[in-house]
């Protein structure tokens, strides 16, 4: 149901639910958390990559005119002012992986293993989101893109011109594992720094207080409480888009 894309109190639901709900696989320590992670990116972020690159290839092939323009001039980033806030945004999208250092002690070779796992992550990254942005640019006009349900626009628009719109359903569901299973590894990476910064004497010595997973029980209430309160600005906001970005 694409309304619900701009139904706040629906968005807020499914944020507060899947938040906590992340919030308690968390407590289970880094082993839920990295399998949930794993299994969860190929299933909900590298095949609906794949998925919605071939489908941009084919809605060309199809016959349909690309809504972007491809030439040199259209490559050049055009850097001026009222773009640059979406330019931190878009370098703001490759923050994080700084993240998974918090359990790089926890791999069998940190000093072979995690540079590896970054430099992986990195290429993918990169590769997934020009060609994955490509495909959904030409597929969807610009003024109808929205960043919230932008990706899931794509995948309508392109099932129905090919006759397939039974499959955006598990699509969705495909996207949405993806989506929940990025967010449980994240949780659990920032409130293992801050409960090591606790136990250091750096904070309140409360904070460092693990569970018998080693998950640092009380940061992560705390770090709930406060994401729950940064989610509740969507009924604020006046336009959902906005408040996301």
């Amino acid at each position: 149901d694409p309304s619900l894309a701009n139904n706040k109190y629906f968005l807020v639901g499914v944020m507060l639910t899947i938040f906590w709900g992340a919030t308690l696989v968390a407590f289970r320590g880094v082993g839920a958390t990295s399998a949930i992670g794993s299994i969860g990116t190929i299933l909900g972020a590298i095949v609906p990559a794949l998925l919605v690159i071939v489908l941009g290839l084919a809605f060309l092939a199809d016959g349909n005119p690309s809504n972007i323009p491809f030439s040199g001039d259209a490559l050049v980033p055009n850097l001026e002012r009222p773009n640059l806030a979406f330019l931190a945004g878009a370098i703001l999208m490759f923050a994080g992986m700084e993240v998974a250092g918090f359990h790089a002690d926890q791999s069998r070779n940190p000093g072979r293993d995690f540079p590896r796992a970054i430099l992986l992550a990195a290429v993918v990254m990169v590769v997934f989101t020009i060609l994955g942005s490509l495909a959904l640019a030409v597929v969807v006009p610009q003024q109808e893109i929205s960043l919230v349900g932008g990706v899931m626009q794509a995948f309508q628009a392109v099932f129905d011109d090919l006759g397939v719109g039974w499959l955006l359903a598990p699509t969705a569901i495909l996207v949405t594992i993806g989506g929940v299973a990025h967010m449980v590894p994240w949780i659990l990476g920032p409130a293992t720094g801050l409960g090591e910064v606790a136990a250091n004497g750096e904070m309140p010595a409360g904070l460092a207080r693990q569970n018998a997973a080693g998950a640092p029980i009380r940061v992560l209430v705390l770090q709930a409480v406060g994401g729950s309160l940064f989610s509740l600005l969507f009924l604020f906001v006046p336009s959902v888009s906005t408040s996301y970005w």
